[in-house]
C-alpha cells in the first residue's frame, strides 16, 4: 500500500520573502521559526517526516501547520492582491502560525483574592535592627573557623 504524499505548497515571491524573513530573525519565539520553516522545506516538495526532522517536530505537526498555511493561502493571496503594507502582511502570516485559544481549566483564585496576594507581595518589608542586645563573638565565625 503506497504512503500518502504531501503535496508541495506554492508560495508568492512575497510569501516565501516574509517567511525567510521570520525564519532568520534571532528574535523571534521558536515556535514561529519552526513554523515558518515547516511551510519553507514543505514549499521545496519534502515530506513530513523529513520536515520533522529537520525542524524537531513530529511529522504530524509538520502535517497539522501544512493544513493550517493551506487554509489560509486565499487569505494571504486577497492581502496580497489589495496591497497591504509589509507590516500588516507579517502580521497576518502571524497570526496563521498563532495557537489556537486554550480554556484551561476554572480558576482557582478570584480577582480580588489575586488583587490581596499582590499587595502583600508588593508591600515593604521592614526590617528591625536591635542594638540593645551585646554581641557574642563567641557564637560568630568570621570564615575560618
Amino acid at each position: 500500500m503506497p504512503s500518502p504524499h504531501a503535496l508541495a505548497l506554492s508560495l508568492s515571491e512575497r510569501q516565501q520573502s516574509v517567511l525567510e524573513q521570520i525564519a532568520r530573525c534571532k528574535t523571534n519565539p521558536y515556535r514561529l521559526v519552526q513554523r515558518a520553516q515547516v511551510v519553507l522545506w514543505a514549499a521545496i516538495g519534502m515530506n513530513n517526516t523529513d520536515i520533522g526532522q529537520q525542524v524537531q517536530l513530529h511529522r504530524h505537526q509538520v502535517r497539522y501547520w501544512r493544513q493550517k498555511w493551506q487554509q489560509s493561502v486565499e487569505q494571504l493571496q486577497a492581502l496580497e492582491a489589495e496591497d497591504v503594507s509589509d507590516k500588516a502582511f507579517l502580521e497576518q502570516m502571524i497570526t496563521v502560525f498563532s495557537d489556537e485559544h486554550r480554556s484551561g481549566g476554572p480558576r482557582k483564585f478570584g480577582v480580588e483574592q489575586i488583587v490581596q496576594m499582590i499587595a502583600v507581595a508588593c508591600e515593604p518589608w521592614l526590617v528591625q535592627w536591635t542594638t540593645d542586645l551585646p554581641l557574642d563573638s563567641d557564637r560568630v565565625s568570621f570564615g575560618g573557623g
